[in-house]
């Protein structure tokens, strides 16, 4: 049996582990996939009524969390590979309206084997974007690319589409020579609290909140940036930047480009965030994108996010998920820039905000026993032991760790009485 268990341990351990660059956030489950119901979602891209692709998996390499995820047949059951502008390709009619009022984000767990991204000829672009119908009607969101292994895709939720949901659906799109050529795998679509803003769990990197602040930037492909005090435009602090995208279209970055900023070292980082404010009427009128990158002292890019799309009109975040592999060069960032890809040309100015990184906290080690938390074993900590084991006190999640020595999920008797054995020096735990 020890041995099953040590070979279950090793396996688990060879697979990449699904991205979560807001590990300490508090979190809503909207669907996680762990029977053969799918929580009601389903995968007919050609309306037949019936759920044609969409199927239950447990290989646990394509399961970010629990026992299950979906897996959905992007080949059309190998008559077809879907290419081109699919929608929907995912869908959930749900069987009460989803209340997200005290939420801001949604986000899903995608697993991409490497052989589903049309390796014949690689490049191009494969993405997916949501659509809810809401009590004020249906609402679309940017489109969000997945790379081959693990992808953590987020959208900031609309003010205007978080009541009254009843349908959630997905559009996927390639560049059309490129079809999807495999499975995919979808776990943990999730609700947040919004991404706009410095939060609790990250790390200034540049404010934006000083006029003089603007003489570092240079535009080689657009306006010089302006600094702005228009609390309408500023997401956090005294300041933002407004920078003037009119007439850019196509492919372009270097519009909004610093390299001199101080070194920081972001090797920790679990993500990094930009708040952006796109005014209601300067974006392109067929489709557009913005993104990000960071750079080290010589000007290389170190990290970058794809271009996506935002909302409008009101404040949105672009999301840069760090995995281990990027994050060890990021010992030394100095720069930062922008990059947009559009159709029809930008007809005036956009704002950011914020450059931030996700630094959670390190998980501070447990003592077994220890129920009080000062770090050590004593009778202080039997008292409280002995409190939750007879009903007097409910434990915490963090003295539910260190007072559950079996593992069975409480604090019982026999648990206290071994706490108190170790405090007197009578045995260990």
């Amino acid at each position: 049996m020890l041995a099953v268990v040590l070979g279950l341990a090793a396996t688990a351990g060879a697979f990449a582990q699904a991205l979560n660059p807001t590990p300490t956030r508090a979190s809503k489950l909207i669907a996680s996939f762990e029977d053969d119901k799918l929580d009601g979602w389903v995968s007919d891209p050609n309306n037949t009524g019936a759920n044609v692709l969409a199927s239950f998996n447990t290989d646990p390499k394509y399961v970010s969390d629990g026992k299950g995820s979906m897996k959905v047949d992007m080949t059309d059951e190998g008559a077809n590979d879907i290419g081109g502008w699919k929608e929907p390709i995912l869908a959930v009619d749900l069987a009460e309206p989803l209340d997200l009022t005290d939420w801001g984000a949604i986000s899903m767990d995608v697993y991409v084997p490497a052989e589903s991204l049309y390796p014949d000829t690689p490049g191009g672009w494969f993405q997916f974007l949501p659509r809810l119908v809401t009590a004020n009607g249906t609402v679309s969101y940017g489109n969000r690319d997945c790379h081959a292994g693990w992808n953590h895709l987020v959208w900031n939720l609309a003010s205007n589409s978080k009541e009254g949901i009843t349908r959630i659906y997905f559009a996927t799109n390639t560049d059309g020579a490129r079809p999807w050529t495999g499975p995919i795998y979808i776990d943990n679509v999730r609700a947040w609290k919004s991404l706009v803003g410095l939060q609790p769990d990250e790390t200034l990197i540049f404010g934006f909140d000083k006029s003089s602040d603007v003489d570092l930037f240079t535009s080689v492909n657009g306006h010089p940036p302006v600094f702005n005090s228009d609390k309408q435009y500023i997401s956090q602090g005294d300041g933002s930047f407004s920078t003037d995208l009119t007439d850019i279209s196509g492919w372009k970055d270097q519009w909004l480009d610093v390299r001199t900023l101080q070194p920081m070292d972001l090797s920790k980082a679990t993500a990094i965030h930009l708040d952006v404010f796109v005014p209601n009427g300067v974006q392109p009128t067929d489709w557009w994108q913005l993104g990000f990158h960071l750079f080290d002292t010589n000007g290389a890019w170190l990290a970058n996010t794809e271009t996506m799309g935002l909302n409008v009109g009101e404040w949105d975040t672009i999301e840069l998920a760090v995995t281990p592999d990027m994050a060890a060069n990021l010992k030394a960032v100095t720069g930062f820039g922008m990059a947009t890809n559009c159709g029809q040309p930008w007809t005036g100015a956009i704002y950011v905000d914020n450059l931030r990184a996700v630094i959670p906290a390190p998980t501070p080690t447990v003592v077994k026993g220890d129920l009080s938390g000062d770090g050590k074993l004593a009778i202080n900590d039997v008292t409280l032991a002995l409190q939750i084991a007879v009903g007097l006190r409910t434990a915490t999640a963090d003295q539910l760790k260190a007072g559950d020595l079996d593992g069975n999920g409480k604090i019982d008797i026999a648990e206290v009485t071994r706490i108190l054995k170790a405090a007197v020096g009578l045995g260990t735990l």
